[in-house]
């Protein structure tokens, strides 16, 4: 995802998947927009830089799910009637 993107998920619930700088940093900027973010990290720890993951920690906007490693993304379907 893109700067550009983040207007699109506008009071949704965003998941991000990664523990490094970008995945961070890109965190924190979609919480301008989004409802919450959820973080999805296989490692018991971040390897983002200290600083950015204590602004992370520190965003309520933001949690964290650790030592867990997305095998599948579902997206469930919407039924639209005309």
């Amino acid at each position: 995802m893109c700067h550009v993107d983040a207007k699109y998920y506008e009071g949704k619930d965003v998941i991000v998947i990664g523990g490094g700088n970008s995945a961070i940093e890109e965190s924190l900027f979609i919480t301008k927009f989004a409802r919450s973010v959820t973080i999805v990290h296989q490692f018991a720890t971040l390897q983002a830089t200290k600083a950015a993951q204590e602004k992370a920690f520190a965003n309520p906007k933001i949690s964290f799910i650790f030592e867990h490693e997305p095998r599948r993304i579902c997206k469930r379907r919407l039924s639209v009637k005309k």
